[in-house]
């Protein structure tokens, strides 16, 4: 459920050409493809495994409830951005240490919330994989005082755990935009 949302959010601000949807479940995971696929006029093709889903992607979304990795870390390629919002609490892995580790920027909603919640980051940090420092907060990134990324090459792992007042902040530009719009 949370890829199909997200596919669907991303074609709205994002000029997708081509999606490779994975899961466990591949009669669900081809039915959804085929529904998106109809629904944006966007390619949405399921695949085997998560290498296939992985490859060459320039954004890999997890959207898992999984207690052990999903995202194959060898296969992400260089200058990829990894969302990983399926790990919100401390026992969801989706992730893995390594991708951390490889990361150039590690962005979280939060860092207090996510070093408390979220299962990759805290385990990350327990090990010294990370430090809170080596953290930056999406509020950082958004207002400029630190960047989500440096170069074109740069690996970037967004880690979500959801804060309500980023969505309510969210609900209320897309609202200005909506009424502005209709003005």
């Amino acid at each position: 459920m949370q890829g199909r949302w997200h596919v669907r959010a991303l074609a709205r601000v994002r000029n997708l050409r081509r999606i490779r949807m994975w899961s466990p479940n591949r009669e669900r995971c081809a039915h959804t493809a085929g529904q998106l696929t109809e629904e944006l006029g966007v390619e949405v093709v399921p695949v085997p495994d998560p290498v296939a889903a992985v490859g060459d992607a320039d954004l890999v979304i997890a959207g898992t409830l999984s207690h052990t990795p999903v995202v194959p870390t060898a296969e992400v390629a260089a200058g990829a951005t990894v969302v990983s919002v399926g790990s919100f609490a401390p026992d969801r892995h989706e992730v893995d240490q390594a991708l951390l580790d490889r990361a150039d920027r590690v962005v979280v909603d939060h860092v207090p919330t996510a070093t408390g919640h979220a299962g990759p980051i805290m385990r990350a940090v327990a090990e010294g994989v990370l430090t809170e420092g080596d953290l930056t907060s999406l509020g950082e990134v958004l207002c400029g005082t630190r960047p989500g990324r440096r170069a074109p090459s740069d690996l970037v792992v967004y880690h979500s755990v959801g804060l309500g007042v980023q969505d309510a902040a969210a609900a209320a530009w897309v609202l200005s935009r909506h009424h502005a719009a209709k003005r």
